[in-house]
């Protein structure tokens, strides 16, 4: 299951909402949750990052986060306190792909299932003109 990265998020057969607080600010990460920002400073330091040819750009991001992990991203962006809905989240999703376009705007996409999320990862993958990934 897919669950793009809105403020609000459905996840698993109990069907459980989270209400994420949205990002504050215009621009990158604007209307998207707080916590795909968070992703995406933790995402950019040697995480597995793949290109296309449409402008995007992706970012995978592999669970489990600890809550220590999202409070230093959340304290380097300066979104402390974290709301124990972010908290919660992070712990229930296997990952997200986190997409950006070519004018820098970001979208999170997050994956309640493991298999689903290496399917989409796979799906973002690019060759080249002679079959070799970059």
């Amino acid at each position: 299951m897919l669950i793009q990265g809105g403020t609000i998020a459905t996840l698993g057969r109990s069907g459980r909402e989270y209400n994420l607080p949205q990002y504050p600010n215009l621009g990158k990460f604007e209307g998207e949750a707080r916590l795909t920002a968070m992703l995406w400073s933790m995402g950019l330091d040697g995480a597995e990052c793949v290109g296309s040819g449409e402008g995007w750009s992706y970012t995978l991001i592999e669970t489990p986060i600890t809550p220590e992990e999202l409070t230093y991203a959340a304290a380097e962006l300066d979104m402390l306190p974290l709301s124990g809905e972010e908290l919660s989240f992070s712990q229930d999703f296997a990952g997200a792909i986190l997409a950006e376009n070519s004018q820098g705007f970001v979208s999170g996409y997050y994956f309640v299932d493991s298999a689903d999320l290496a399917e989409a990862w796979e799906e973002c993958s690019v060759t080249d003109d002679d079959g070799e990934d970059y």
